[in-house]
C-alpha cells in the first residue's frame, strides 16, 4: 500500500508518495548482506562520522554532503529499505534548492541513516538466528559480531544521549545484558534463548527511538511557544525521523495512534506537536503491542504447547513494556513502574514454567495498570467502565454473560464510544452503525453478519446475533472491540481493551 506523506517542513515540501510495506516484528536477514567480517560495518561507521562532520561544519557544503551520501550510503540504503532514501532525499534536495535549512538536512540524514543502521543491525541479527537454527555457530558469531560493530558506532551512541535526557539505562541493557545474552545463547546452541535476547536487543533499540520521539515532542512544543522558528523547523524533522523507524511496528499496536504521531511531525507545523499528545499516542501503540503479545503467548503458544515460542513472545511483550518506562513514571510514579517490572518477571517465569493460569494473572496485572494510561477496563456484570484511568459512569449499562451462548455481551454504544467511535441507531431497520476514522461497522438485530463499509464480511461473523435488553443493543464484546481495532484481554471476568 502506498501512502502520501506531506513533509511540509514549514516552508517547503510537496507531498511525496512513499512505499509503506508492513514490517514484521522480527525482520529476517538479507542475502545482500553477505560479508564474512565486519569491514563493511566499520566502513559505514567511518563514513557516517565523516558525514556528520560535514553537516556540523560552518557553513555546510550541501553539495559535498549529497556526494558523500550518494557515494557511501545510497545504494545500500535503497537496497535495504527504499523508503528511507526517498524521505532523506526529499529533505536533502529541498536543502540544495534553498527550501530547507542545513539543520533540517542534518537531522534528516543523521536520523535517516540511524533508521538504516537499525534495519541493517536487525537483519544481521536475523542472519545469526538463521545460522544458529542451522547449527552453524561460526556463521552466527560472525553475523552477530558485524551487528555489534555497526551498533557500537551508531545506535549505542544515540542511546547514551537519550539516557542522559531521561535517566534511563538503555545503553546498559543493550551492551551488558542483551548482547552478552545473544553471545551466550550461540555458545549454548540454544535457539530459544537467542530468540528471547533478540527481543530484548531489538525492542531496547526501539526504545531509543521511542525516547527520541518523546524528547522532540516536548522540544518542538517548547520551541513553538518560544517563537523559535528555526528550532521548530529542525527539531520537527528530527522528531519525524526518530519516529519513522518504529512507525510500522507501532501501527500494529494502534494504527490510529501511529498515524497521528507521523502526521503531527510530518506536518512541519509546530502547533500540531504537543508533548501530551505524542506521549498519549505512543502509550496507546505500545499498550496494543503488549496486549497482542500476551494473547499470543497465552491463547496460542501455551495453548498449543509451544513453550519456545511462548517464552520468546513473553519476552517480547515485556520488552515493549520497558518502552513505557518514562511515561509510566511520569503519569503513575516510579513505584508503579517498579511493580510492573516485578509482574513482568513473574509473568515470564510463569510462562517458562508453562503455568498459564499464573501467567494470565500477571499479564492482567500489567495490562490493567497500563490501561490507566491508555486503554479501557471493565468487569462483566458491573456498570460503567474506565477509559485511560477515568471512570465513565453508567448506573444501568453493564455487560453480561449470555446464559445460552456463554458469550460476554456489551452495550454497543457504551463500548464503541469508549473506543472513540460514534454510534447511530436506525430504529426502523433495527441496525446500529459505529463509525471510527472513516470506517463503518454495522450490526442488525437477529443477524450474525458484520457489515464493514457497506460490505458483509465473508469469513467472520458474530458468535450470536445482537439482542435488545433494557432498550439497548448488546453484541459479543470481542467482535465489537476487534472490529473497532481494539485488542481484548480477558481474566476472570475482567476485561482490558487497548486500541
Amino acid at each position: 500500500m502506498r501512502k502520501t506523506l506531506s513533509l511540509a517542513l514549514s516552508l517547503v515540501l510537496a507531498a511525496i508518495a512513499v512505499a509503506a510495506p508492513v514490517a514484521a516484528d522480527d525482520p529476517a536477514g538479507s542475502p545482500a548482506t553477505s560479508a564474512t567480517d565486519s569491514s563493511a560495518e566499520q566502513r559505514y561507521v567511518s563514513e557516517y562520522n565523516r558525514l556528520l562532520q560535514l553537516l556540523n561544519a560552518q557553513p555546510v557544503d550541501l553539495n559535498q554532503v549529497k556526494q558523500t551520501y550518494e557515494t557511501s550510503f545510497r545504494a545500500a540504503v535503497k537496497a535495504r529499505k527504499p523508503q528511507i532514501d526517498e524521505e532523506v532525499s526529499v529533505v536533502l534536495n529541498a536543502g540544495l534548492q534553498g527550501q530547507a535549512t542545513a539543520g533540517q538536512v542534518k537531522q534528516a540524514l543523521d536520523k535517516g541513516l540511524q533508521w538504516f543502521f537499525y534495519e541493517e543491525i536487525n537483519a544481521l541479527v536475523g542472519q545469526a538466528a538463521t545460522a544458529l537454527q542451522n547449527g552453524d555457530t561460526a556463521a552466527a558469531k560472525t553475523a552477530l559480531a558485524r551487528a555489534e560493530t555497526l551498533f557500537d558506532g551508531t545506535i549505542y551512541v544515540t542511546a547514551g544521549k537519550r539516557d542522559q535526557n531521561f535517566s534511563t539505562l538503555t545503553q546498559n541493557v543493550l551492551k551488558n545484558v542483551a548482547l552478552p545474552g545473544l553471545k551466550q545463547a550461540i555458545d549454548k546452541r540454544d535457539t530459544t534463548e537467542f530468540g528471547v535476547f533478540r527481543q530484548y536487543f531489538q525492542k531496547t533499540m526501539m526504545k531509543v527511538f521511542v525516547l527520541g520521539t518523546m524528547r522532540y515532542g516536548a522540544v518542538v512544543e517548547t520551541d513553538y511557544k518560544a517563537g523559535n522558528t528555526d528550532a521548530v523547523k529542525e527539531h520537527i524533522v528530527e522528531g519525524y525521523f526518530f519516529f519513522m523507524p518504529i512507525y510500522q511496528y507501532f501501527s500494529t499496536g494502534s494504527v490510529e495512534a501511529a498515524d497521528a504521531i507521523r502526521a503531527a511531525f510530518g506536518s512541519g507545523d509546530g502547533s500540531k506537536v504537543k508533548k501530551a499528545d505524542i506521549d498519549r499516542w505512543l502509550a496507546r501503540a505500545i499498550a496494543g503491542k503488549i496486549n497482542a503479545y500476551a494473547n499470543a503467548t497465552l491463547d496460542t503458544d501455551l495453548a498449543k504447547g509451544d513453550l519456545s515460542r511462548a517464552k520468546i513472545h513473553a519476552a517480547e511483550g515485556n520488552a515493549f513494556l520497558s518502552q513505557l518506562e518514562v511515561i509510566v513514571k511520569e503519569r503513575l510514579g516510579a513505584q508503579a513502574y517498579a511493580e510492573l517490572e516485578q509482574h513482568a518477571e513473574q509473568y515470564y517465569a510463569a510462562v517458562a514454567a508453562a503455568d498459564a493460569k499464573e501467567a494470565r494473572a500477571h499479564a492482567y496485572a500489567i495490562l490493567s495498570r497500563v490501561a490507566d494510561i491508555a486503554g479501557v477496563r471493565m468487569t462483566v456484570g458491573a456498570a460503567g467502565l474506565r477509559v485511560d484511568g477515568k471512570d465513565v459512569s453508567s448506573s444501568d449499562i453493564a455487560s453480561y454473560v449470555d446464559p445460552t451462548s456463554g458469550r460476554t455481551l456489551a452495550s454497543v454504544r457504551l463500548v464503541s464510544e469508549a473506543l472513540g467511535a460514534t454510534v447511530d441507531w436506525n430504529t426502523q431497520a433495527g441496525r446500529v452503525t459505529a463509525t471510527k476514522n472513516g470506517k463503518t461497522v454495522a450490526f442488525s438485530i437477529g443477524s450474525r453478519d458484520i457489515i464493514v463499509d457497506g460490505k458483509k464480511l465473508e469469513n467472520v461473523s458474530l458468535d450470536q446475533p445482537p439482542v435488545v435488553r433494557d432498550n439497548r443493543l448488546y453484541i459479543p464484546l470481542r467482535a465489537l472491540a476487534e472490529q473497532l481495532d481494539g485488542k481484548v484481554f480477558w481474566h476472570d471476568g475482567n476485561i482490558v481493551i487497548h486500541y
